[in-house]
């Protein structure tokens, strides 16, 4: 695996992730995915989208006891890809799944715990082992110690770098050993919570050993300082080598983790607002940074976003800025595509009114609908984001993102 900074205006940058014959461009996103199967879409489906994400997201938590170790070995012994059908891609595997909040006081001095269907599970080193031997994915993060993002105490957080630390030169040693993991590119955890210090001990630290990227965890906007802990602890990382963060997914966490020097985002954030019922609005300059599109919000959408009365917030159930909340009685007679201008199938072929309706009667239908619009907006969202750079815009593109949405 080769990184390569190919233009670095500022902080901000685009890159070429180059691995098993194929250059992914930076900043993207990753293809989320829970056992392997991504949320509410048939492979079909999946490839009628277009614009993919290159990486298959994988996490252990989700694939550890399903399908597991025994079957993946059954059933090939070249890997997770041809069981799940997707050779195309490159995997990455994590080690939870971002999608879930982080569950804290479960990691011991030998074992990170991850949560199965079946409860808690323990993995040790050697398990993990056994899971990148069997799985062979090309991309692995190592076992960590991650702890929420804010009411830690130092201690606790001292700890957590340390354990982390520990279980990474375990995994490196243990790699070294074994003649089926020489593809597998170690990825190694920057941890440290809310503190400074710790951020930047962890950054150090990692740094000093022979892994092929970072994974930033912990952060979370929850944390009104994260943005600047984030760029704080970026500084620390060698420009040469990529940088993935879990948990920061949302336009504005994303447009401002770009502009701190972050290459590869994880894709949760478009499913979980698929299964609130939810469409992804992102409004940007479409017209400037994505050529194909000319949209512009239209007089009534920009007065229904502007009036919302404060009983109508409240009924919309968890929505935010990005996005439209079909589950609403409003939408039963909106006839209008579910962003004016989108390319995608279900703004192409169907109306607000016809996911709402098929919200109500609890139809299945609704969040494939839902995550086709919501995938295709999100992966646009990086396409632009990346072209901003190129063209030597990412301002403009902030500028304009920002005062969209009025932030």
């Amino acid at each position: 695996m080769n990184f390569s900074v190919r233009k670095k205006p500022q902080r901000t940058r685009i890159g070429v992730l180059s691995i098993e014959n194929q250059d992914i461009q930076t900043p993207c996103c990753l293809l989320y995915s829970r056992g392997g199967a991504i949320p509410h879409l048939t492979m079909d489906v999946l490839d009628s989208i277009g614009n993919l994400p290159s990486i298959l997201h994988l996490s252990l938590e989700t694939m550890i006891d399903q399908p597991g170790i025994e079957t993946i070995n059954k059933s090939s012994h070249n890997g997770i890809k041809p069981f799940l059908g997707l050779q195309g891609f490159i995997t990455y595997l994590s080690i939870q799944d971002p999608g879930q909040e982080i569950r804290e006081g479960y990691n011991e001095e030998k074992s990170v715990s991850v949560w199965t269907p079946g409860g808690r599970k323990k993995v040790d080193v050697n398990q993990f082992k056994a899971v990148l031997e069997s799985f062979k994915p090309d991309m692995a993060e190592c076992l960590c110690d991650t702890i929420p993002a804010s009411g830690q105490t130092e201690k606790r957080i001292h700890k957590s770098v340390d354990r982390t630390l520990k279980f990474l030169d375990q995994c490196i040693e243990e790699k070294a050993k074994s003649k089926s993991l020489i593809s597998c590119n170690l990825v190694g955890v920057i941890e440290g919570s809310s503190s400074e210090t710790q951020r930047i001990r962890s950054a150090k630290e990692t740094s000093k050993r022979p892994v092929a990227g970072f994974v930033l965890e912990g952060f979370s906007s929850s944390v009104c300082n994260w943005c600047a802990l984030l760029k704080k602890t970026l500084e620390f990382l060698p420009d040469d080598k990529p940088r993935l963060i879990h948990g920061v997914g949302s336009p504005e966490e994303v447009v401002l983790a770009v502009e701190c020097g972050v290459d590869i985002f994880d894709s949760c954030y478009p499913c979980q607002v698929a299964e609130r019922g939810c469409a992804l609005d992102i409004k940007w300059s479409r017209k400037r940074f994505k050529p194909e599109l000319t949209y512009s919000p239209s007089t009534s959408e920009r007065i229904e976003g502007e009036q919302k009365s404060s009983h109508e917030k409240e009924l919309d159930g968890g929505e935010t800025m990005y996005e439209i909340n079909l589950n609403h009685v409003r939408y039963s007679s909106d006839f209008t595509p579910l962003v004016s201008g989108c390319t995608c199938y279900c703004c192409t072929n169907h109306t607000r009114a016809y996911v709402h309706h098929l919200l109500v009667t609890k139809e299945m239908l609704s969040k494939v609908l839902l995550m086709i619009h919501n995938l295709h907006e999100y992966c646009q969202f990086f396409t632009g984001i990346h072209l901003s750079i190129k063209e030597d815009n990412f301002e403009e593109f902030k500028r304009n993102f920002t005062e969209s949405h009025h932030l």
